[in-house]
């Protein structure tokens, strides 16, 4: 995109709407002009590498760019490194700019807290002796449920930092202890979510029906770390059951459609005699008669 020659700001800016890297073929003019670069770098960091001088060495630009593009923080004059209040607005505007603060910086507590309240993911980047700290990692796995995979070992136990790790990212479960992957309530929050992770449960809950089923009618049933489906983890026995293949082998839209349309049946209580019959069948014989609707347990 060639905008050298416009001759206006409105001409440049509208350029730069579109497409904000487009500063890079700007005149020099409009390069330096803060009303902007701003408007670019708050749309795309990287066109901070397109500013002027003068304005890469402006502290707003530069908060500006970093809240999409943390990586600008290695472009920065030394003297922003010796300026602590600087650096800690900069790490509330992006917690992940930690990554590239000194060491001595990645060791202190009020910066990396700052970091991941803004950022979970901050956590990757702190000192290793956060790991440990109980208050930091609940933070950290609340906003970003994979940091559960740079806890300690005994904060991977408990089961206050584990619940909501879970509950935002499924695949955490894959890093939690044994005795979490075997919480049956951990695990059926997790599979509803992802049924895939059904691959990192206890080997006894992959012979539960209930938790299984769950994994099955998943909308993401597939596993993140083998690519196969969550059937595919199940026991042997219910590897061969065939209401769960029919689930397993439907397609996501099949998947969609049949949710929808129970939920449909059990609002309005139009059932298909024979579909529910066999459904309830199931239910019965894997002992999840509390599966059954409280009105046809009444009949029962």
């Amino acid at each position: 995109m060639d905008i050298d020659s416009f001759s206006s700001r409105e001409d440049v800016m509208n350029a730069i709407r579109i497409c904000p890297l487009a500063l890079e073929f700007a005149h020099s003019e409009f390069r330096d002009d803060y009303l902007v670069v701003a408007p670019a770098v708050y749309k795309d960091g990287r066109a901070f590498l397109y500013a002027s001088e003068r304005l890469r060495d402006s502290g707003a630009i530069i908060l500006a760019a970093i809240k999409t593009q943390p990586s600008v923080m290695s472009f920065l004059p030394r003297r922003f490194f010796k300026n602590r209040h600087w650096l800690l607005a900069a790490v509330k505007t992006s917690g992940r700019t930690l990554a590239y603060l000194p060491e001595h910086l990645k060791s202190d507590r009020d910066f990396v807290m700052l970091a991941v309240l803004q950022d979970g993911s901050a956590l990757e980047f702190a000192h290793p002796s956060f790991r440990d700290d109980r208050e930091i990692v609940e933070v950290a796995v609340k906003g970003c449920g994979r940091m559960l995979k740079f806890a300690s070992f005994a904060l991977r136990h408990d089961l206050n930092i584990v619940k909501p790790a879970v509950s935002n990212c499924t695949l955490a479960l894959s890093w939690c202890a044994s005795k979490v992957r075997a919480d049956r309530e951990i695990v059926l929050t997790a599979v509803r979510y992802c049924g895939g992770v059904l691959e990192c449960v206890d080997e006894a809950l992959r012979a539960d029906p209930e938790v299984v089923l769950a994994a099955v009618q998943s909308s993401n049933h597939w596993s993140p770390r083998s690519s196969e489906p969550a059937l595919k983890h199940a026991s042997e026995t219910l590897q061969n059951d065939a209401f769960l293949q029919f689930w397993a082998d439907m397609t996501p839209r099949g998947r969609r459609n049949r949710r929808a349309r129970e939920s449909f049946l059990r609002k309005h209580g139009e059932r298909n005699a024979k579909l529910q019959a066999s459904v309830d069948l199931w239910l019965i014989k894997n002992g999840l008669v509390e599966h059954l609707s409280a009105k046809r347990n009444k009949c029962a």
